[in-house]
């Protein structure tokens, strides 16, 4: 090999510096710079490029001119005059010059564009300057000019000033930790030599941008509040025209799990507030192994427990065993730290194929005989009560799980037939394949020989028809379950969300009602709504004062012989002169007569003994399934009246707190969704009947109340959907929580005074000049109307005549109601116009969320129908899937079967013991027995209690509620009834409601009667003494004077029917019954 240089040949060893003078030295300026080519290399500009001098024969002294080649950044953004200084931009040319001094100025638009000392770079040929602030009008058409000591360059497309424009962001609102990812959408936001973005005054660190997006992570801000999004674009600065909402970091209160099995995947539910402001949950255990969770609503998380390493599962079941983790659960930039967490082994299901655990395995098959599969295994309940976690299926579908224990699992197979359909289970993230299963078929009908003949051949004919109808009714019954259930599984979520939601808003209830209790009514209301509501002749109140005059001290003791009253209720129960509610009346009058006279015990033979000619006669007209169903007579009523009577200490002591637990659940459900003030439809509704037809938007608000007693401040949420009157209902139920509504100020008595500090306040009505008005009529105001905001400030004030005449004038700092009394700043008090009281009821002239159509041509209101759809049915389900744990909770504990822990009233011992000695007597069938329990107690008395809470709780009972319990009592009916239910796609939608709880609750009535079967014989004496007790609670409320004037008065109506009973009854005749009745008028001086 051989090295040539020119003509030189290099062939020896050499220490050599090989060089090319056009390397690296593009122009003129680096060609003749001393620093990039040091003289050695005798370099020169020649003509167009660097070169060695001895190959130039025109090599120049002096470089030419600049020639501008590039700006950095070739955009800028407008001046909009927040900056204090401007944009840096660099310069790069050709010839720039061989330093600073060389370049003498330049100019953008004419504008001196200031030289950053020191920014001069000989290698690449560039300097820096801050670029004039420029408006849009002055810089639209951009020239750049370098003047140097060698000449002058311009460009004019190298660089342009741009408005950045920020159009929108999401969300708007982010917690107090940080960590929201926040999205800025706009114009030209590349704009910039680079950009930065701040909220308030805590960065956002941007992770990804273009010139319509820029995509940041928000950083722990010093406080919370609302604050400005600002994007930096090099110096010059963009806001955006809506502030961003910093809240409160999360704050969690209770985590519903505390366990899970290693493969995870088991459902951890945490409740707390302020989760609405969070974009994503993670779960984190040992620090670095994560699952992602899913919000729910601003008060529910759901997370799946993340997968532990093998390493560190237990080898045992164990609680010793268990693996305890610290879990941590991320917030976005927020840390909750979890209490410890325990990891227990996994469940084991053994396979088919392990014929030691299965009797009945064929080729890996399981053989089936029914619908139940029995699945064999170990630790299947380490994790705990997990039976809502276990997932089997047959075949793709659902088999329902019944049982759990330890070694075994017990579910019911959907499916009417199944052959070789695969079985798995499914818990978290651990699933198994256990085989194959089919259903055992045996053959039901055997063919006939000809010689039966053309007879037999029908016969057989008629079976199948009738049997092939009888399946499929029975498809069609478990065709509608399955429906329910899938509907079920649909709404879970929802449910699960609003159930922890409102366990939250009721918690503080309970601890309320264990310090003050709840509003039970007093003996003597109690007495007077369940006996005598819906009734004229009422006892007036005690007076110890009062005069009993000889006639009625007479017609008393009458009263007391056994076979003159007998007689006297035979004549009013067969008078065709009294209705149905005057013979109830009189029954409560007697009932409560007794109680006066302290004779309760008299009353309850008085009572067995008008039941025992009841059923005698209705097992006479062989009606004997209908004995006690119907109140047309006076026993069916006094029988209801013993009854309230005799269950009011058991009422107090055991089943109110679960019924006003109920009622208290189904009314803040019904109040967190949209409720119309005129039709009373709502969101969240039990009833079809009364679902809102329409999906009303709205967002809850919560409200800084001034309670004006001492001046301190309640938060109270309500809905932007509100009316003014809703709001002030919410606001009064807040402050007087768990106290009689008697005793409360009615919300008409009162007026929402918002108030804004110095800016003055303002009195809100349901109706004034601002009102929407759609044809002739007005949409009731809402608290969306007047744009109330969540952290404004209420005050409930006395009601005004004249509403606003001492409002400041100073509301310069009231904002959003410019569309209201405001004129230029200034208040004018005779510009809102309120009107009267308006009557809700009528609901004529107004409406709230739904405007009711007019009446069409023939006077009558169209109504939309309401069907079960795939759109209203759910909504319904949802509710009651959220209110079940407290219907379930108020059912079982009316339903408790009696033992040494919980003992009942002996009265219905005893009226329970008369009803088996009848049935006994008359040899009736079980299921009558049964009617009859039910019509004495369920259905007389607890359907009553369950649709009339406020009988007795001192509580306001809305059309919702009122519809809710109407649809509960019917489920409590239902499972009472003896009847057999079958469900169709006919099937009433309220009755399918409780359609898979009904058997539960059927048990539940069927333990409870056995138990009192159970009973240890009836002590009589004891039974006297709870009467005695019972007549105590009633004594000196009720005036015995007023209640014998009208007993009397139904004698004398009847006086020619009553004289004759009487005389034609022997022991009334011996008694000389009618001779004491006939001097009755004379002693009282009629």
């Amino acid at each position: 090999m051989q090295v040539q240089w020119s003509s030189n040949v290099i062939d020896q060893e050499y220490e050599l510096d090989l060089y090319k003078c056009s390397v690296n030295r593009p122009d003129c300026s680096r060609c003749m710079s001393k620093v990039i080519t040091p003289s050695m290399y005798e370099c020169v500009w020649c003509d167009t490029s660097c070169a060695y001098t001895g190959t130039c024969n025109n090599a120049v002294d002096v470089c030419g001119p600049p020639e501008i080649r590039n700006i950095i950044p070739p955009t800028i953004a407008f001046d909009v005059g927040m900056a204090t200084t401007h944009d840096i931009i660099k310069v790069s040319a050709y010839n720039l010059g061989l330093n600073e001094s060389n370049v003498l100025s330049i100019n953008v638009n004419d504008k001196p564009c200031d030289i950053i000392s020191g920014s001069f770079n000989l290698y690449d040929q560039s300097i820096m300057c801050e670029a004039p602030k420029c408006t849009i009008d002055e810089c639209t058409d951009v020239g750049v000019v370098i003047i140097s000591e060698a000449g002058n360059s311009t460009i004019s497309n190298k660089l342009s000033y741009q408005n950045p424009e920020i159009t929108n962001f999401t969300p708007e609102l982010g917690i107090q930790a940080g960590g929201t990812t926040v999205n800025i959408n706009g114009k030209l936001l590349g704009t910039g030599s680079h950009r930065s973005v701040k909220i308030g005054e805590a960065d956002c660190i941007i992770t990804s941008e273009t010139d319509t997006t820029i995509i940041c992570s928000t950083t722990e801000s010093a406080s919370e509040g609302r604050a400005n999004v600002t994007v930096y674009f090099g110096n010059t600065t963009r806001k955006s025209s809506k502030m961003f909402n910093i809240t409160a970091n999360p704050m969690v209160s209770l985590g519903l799990s505390k366990k899970s099995i290693c493969s995870g995947g088991l459902e951890v539910t945490i409740v707390g507030e302020n989760f609405d402001a969070v974009q994503d949950v993670t779960m984190v255990i040992l620090q670095n192994i994560t699952e992602n969770c899913t919000i729910e609503q601003n008060v529910v998380v759901v997370c799946k427990t993340p997968r532990l390493p093998s390493r560190h599962c237990p080898t045992s079941c164990d609680e010793d065993e268990a693996f305890n983790a610290d879990m941590q659960v991320f917030f976005d930039g927020y840390v909750y730290n979890m209490s410890t967490f325990k990891y227990v082994l996994d469940p084991i299901y053994f396979t088919f194929d392990e014929s030691e655990h299965y009797d009945d395995v064929n080729d890996g098959t399981l053989q089936l005989l029914s619908n139940t599969l029995s699945l064999k295994g170990k630790n299947l309940k380490c994790a705990g009560n997990v039976e809502k976690e276990v997932e089997v299926k047959v075949g793709g579908e659902i088999c329902k799980v019944v049982s759990l224990t330890e070694i075994m699992l017990s579910c019911t197979i959907i499916q009417s037939s199944f052959s070789n359909e695969l079985a798995t289970v499914t818990q978290g993230n651990y699933y198994v394949e256990l085989g194959k299963v089919s259903l055992k078929t045996t053959e039901i009908w055997i063919e006939l020989g000809a010689c039966l003949g053309t007879l037999v051949v029908l016969v057989v004919i008629v079976i199948c028809v009738l049997k092939k109808r009888e399946n499929k009714a029975k498809e069609g019954h478990k065709k509608v379950l399955l429906e329910m259930d899938n509907m079920v599984e649909a709404v879970q979520s929802q449910a699960h969300e609003a159930i922890a939601e409102m366990a939250l808003n009721l918690d503080d209830l309970e601890q309320d009602l264990d310090g003050h209790g709840m509003p039970f009514r007093g003996p003597k209301e109690y007495a007077m709504i369940m006996m005598f509501s819906a009734y004229d002749a009422r006892p007036t109140e005690f007076d110890a004062n009062e005069h009993i005059g000889d006639g009625l001290t007479e017609f008393s003791r009458l009263l007391m012989n056994r076979d003159f009253l007998l007689t006297f209720v035979e004549v009013i129960n067969n008078s065709n002169k009294f209705s149905v509610r005057e013979k109830s009346n009189f029954a409560s009058l007697l009932a409560i007569e007794m109680v006066v006279e302290d004779k309760l015990n008299y009353l309850t033979s008085i009572l067995e003994a008008l039941v025992r000619r009841h059923i005698e006669h209705m097992v006479t007209e062989r009606k004997a399934k209908q004995v006690l169903r119907r109140n047309e007579g006076v026993t069916e009523k006094l029988l209801s009246n013993w009854v309230c009577l005799c269950m009011y200490s058991h009422l107090q002591e055991h089943n109110a707190r679960p019924l006003y637990l109920m009622y208290q659940a189904i009314r803040c459900y019904v109040n967190k969704g949209a409720v119309d003030a005129i039709t009373h439809h709502s969101q969240h509704s039990l009833s079809l009947n009364t679902l809102l037809s329409v999906k009303s938007l709205y967002e809850e608000i919560t409200l800084e109340v001034i309670n004006s007693e001492d001046g301190s401040t309640l938060r109270v949420k309500v809905l932007s959907c509100d009316t003014i009157n809703q709001a002030k209902e919410k606001i009064l139920d807040a402050l007087f929580k768990n106290k009689p509504y008697s005793k409360r100020r009615p919300a008409r008595d009162v007026d929402l005074d918002w108030q804004h500090g110095a800016a003055g306040h303002l009195v809100l009505r349901d109706l004034d000049n601002t009102s929407k008005v759609n044809g002739n009529k007005k949409q009731l105001n809402t608290l969306e109307h007047f744009k109330i905001k969540s952290g404004y400030r209420i005050a409930l004030v006395p009601k005004q005549k004249e509403a606003n005449v001492r409002i400041s004038q100073d509301i310069s700092g009231l904002n959003g109601l410019e569309n209201l009394a405001f004129n230029g700043g200034a208040f004018d008090p005779e510009s809102v116009i309120y009107a009267d009281e308006i009557d809700l009821e009528l609901g004529s002239a107004v409406y709230h969320l739904v405007d009711e159509p007019e009446e069409n041509a023939g006077g009558k209101v169209k109504q939309k129908k309401r069907k079960i759809d795939e759109l209203s049915f759910p909504r319904v389900l949802s509710t009651k899937q959220t209110i079940l744990e407290y219907v379930q909770t108020m059912f079982q504990s009316i339903l408790q079967p009696a033992s040494d822990s919980h003992s009942l009233p002996l009265a219905i011992q005893y009226m329970f013991d008369l009803l088996d000695r009848e049935q006994r007597k008359h040899k009736v069938g079980q299921d009558v027995l049964k009617a009859w329990k039910n019509q004495s107690l369920c259905e007389r008395f607890w359907v009553t209690v369950i649709n009339n809470p406020e009988n007795l709780f001192d509580i306001p009972k809305t059309h919702q509620v009122k519809d809710a319990l109407s649809v509960i009592s019917n489920a409590f009916t239902d499972s009472c009834s003896t009847n057999q239910l079958h469900y169709s796609k006919h099937t009433d939608a309220h009755r399918l409601l409780f359609a898979k709880e009904i058997p539960t609750y059927r048990n539940l009535v069927d333990s409870f009667y056995k138990s009192i079967q159970n009973m240890r014989e009836l002590d009589h004496m004891e039974m006297e003494r709870q009467m005695k007790e019972t007549s105590n609670k009633f004594q000196s409320i009720f005036s015995k004077k007023s209640i014998l004037g009208h007993l009397y008065s139904y004698a004398k109506s009847c006086n020619t029917e009553l004289s004759k009973a009487v005389e034609n009854d022997d022991s009334c005749s011996r008694s000389r019954i009618g001779f004491r009745l006939e001097q009755i008028p004379s002693m009282m001086g009629t």
